[in-house]
Order: C-alpha cells, then structure tokens, then sequence
C-alpha cells in the first residue's frame, strides 16, 4: 500500500508540477498550479491510493487489464483536475 501512494503521490506531483507546456487545461489554457493543487487533498489521495491497491487493478502489470485499468482510471483523474495531456498524440 506504501508503494501504491508513493506512485500517486509521484504521479499527482509530476501533474501538478509541470510547466504550462507540458500540462495545460482543458481547451488548451494553462491551468494555474494551485487551481489545481485545490483539487488534491489527503482523502483524494487516500481514496486514490485505496482504489489503485484494489483487487480490481489485479496488481497493474504492465501490459494486464489491470494496468488498462490504472490507466484509464488515472487519465479521469487528471481529467477531472482540468488536466489535458501535453504530447501532440493526445497522451
């Protein structure tokens, strides 16, 4: 479970830490750092860290449904944060 939060922790800080390139709102404007750090709190991260330790993401190995799953659910995570992805593909 440590691991599980650290990797959410790193994800979420990695997000939030980016450069007005790299992670930019929905519709293409940046989205000001500390809007949405207001969208990060202890029980988001908990939850977070409950869902990804799941029986449900069935250890997310890489190339496992569970790892298509802790994808999915982190891009609607991030989407919900107001967070677009910053690569010209859309990832």
């Amino acid at each position: 479970m440590t691991r599980s939060l650290a990797a959410v922790v790193l994800l979420l800080t990695m997000a939030c830490g980016g450069g007005s390139d790299e992670m930019t709102a929905a519709g293409g404007d940046a989205a000001p750092p500390a809007e949405i750090a207001a969208g990060i709190g202890a029980d988001t991260l908990l939850a977070a860290t409950e869902t990804l330790a799941s029986d449900v993401f069935e250890g997310r190995a890489p190339g496992s449904e569970g790892e298509t799953r802790t994808i999915a659910f982190l891009t609607e995570q991030f989407s919900a944060l107001g967070l677009a992805p910053g690569n010209p593909d859309g990832r």
